[in-house]
């Protein structure tokens, strides 16, 4: 039985809702890694509501760090073109099975965005992007000046790049949250 989401639904919500039934169907083991994702989708959508509701349809979008590719899945549905970065390392098996479920997923339905498997580091593309965005990735780059130079380089003219991550010090055992909006190029 395929499960189709509600008429009415935003495209996040609709993507997450057909996922999360075939998830219950076929791949239970998956529900926790899944639904803490979602969550952050769509925390990321939010953050991101304003910026984004300035982009023409079609426009260039890079995000750093795509995760399980859950929101560069859902706005490639909403009518954008979207590139997400994502080096997935070994030992997270459950990460990259939910991940490949995912794209196969949004191929089926026409709105799988490209995926580049490379690190934030390595991003090599000049003046392509209209606007980029990053949510939990900028503390897990290894050089954070690099990563900035390549996306700032990636992006067009009068493009915008915004990130959003959790800072941990360890010592206080507190955990903060930082974000930061780039100026336009």
């Amino acid at each position: 039985m395929k499960v189709v989401a509600k008429p009415g639904l935003e495209p996040l919500e609709a993507v997450l809702c057909s996922l999360r039934g075939l998830l219950v169907r076929e791949h239970n083991h998956l529900l926790d890694l899944f639904d803490t994702f979602a969550d952050e989708a769509r925390f990321g959508r939010r953050w991101l509501s304003s910026s984004l509701g300035q982009l023409p349809r079609g426009a260039r979008i890079l995000e750093v760090g795509g995760g399980l590719m859950l929101l560069s899945a859902a706005l490639q549905r909403e009518g954008f073109q979207v590139t997400a970065v994502e080096p997935v390392g070994s030992g997270f098996s459950a990460f990259q099975e939910l991940q490949a479920i995912v794209l196969d997923h949004a191929l089926a339905y026409g709105h799988a965005p490209q995926v580049l498997r490379q690190r934030a580091e390595d991003i090599d593309i000049e003046s392509q992007f209209d606007f980029c965005f990053s949510i939990n990735v900028m503390e897990h780059v290894d050089d954070f000046d690099l990563t900035i130079r390549r996306v700032v380089m990636a992006l067009r003219k009068s493009s915008v790049y915004r990130f959003v991550c959790r800072i941990i010090f360890f010592r206080m055992s507190h955990t903060s949250i930082f974000w930061h909006s780039l100026p336009r190029r």
